[in-house]
């Protein structure tokens, strides 16, 4: 039985998170896939990364950019953050600076990425109070985060 808090149903994401800290990322897969999580962005959020790195199956990149895209359509921070970084670097898609600028919400930052040497956050470092994507950026201050699903 799943508990429901506004809508989404924790219990599943939470074994899933238990199995992939303990690194049975099949079992996490499993868990995050189940229908019941189809509208929880972080479950959606973690299964774009296992896809990303080929945790418990094969490395899918267009997968995880797809499952990260989903998340930050909900407005999901670290899907947000990680789906700017796959833009970047053009994992997944095909590379486009303007959209991991919009992804990281730093479209109205006053700073540049000098010196930003980005690095992609796993389910276990985000959290459901996060900063902004932009936050996590060296050299970004002053910014305001872009609403993700407003601009794909």
């Amino acid at each position: 039985m799943s508990l429901c808090v506004h809508g989404f149903a924790f219990a599943d994401y939470e074994e899933g998170l238990r199995a992939y800290v303990e690194q049975d990322f099949k079992t996490a897969i499993e868990e995050w896939s189940a229908p019941e999580l189809e509208q929880n962005p972080e479950a959606m959020f973690a299964l774009g990364v296992v896809y990303m790195r080929g945790e418990g199956t094969t490395q899918d990149q267009i997968l995880g950019a797809e499952y990260y895209e989903k998340s930050a359509a909900m407005g999901f921070s670290s899907a947000q953050y990680n789906l700017g970084l796959a833009y970047f670097n053009g994992k997944g898609v095909v590379q486009n600076i303007e959209r991991s600028r919009r992804g990281w919400g730093i479209d109205q930052c006053t700073s540049p990425l000098v010196g930003f040497s980005p690095t992609t956050l796993s389910p276990v470092q985000h959290s459901r109070t996060s900063s902004p994507p932009c936050s996590m950026m060296m050299g970004v201050d002053r910014c305001r985060t872009t609403l993700w699903r407003n601009t794909i």
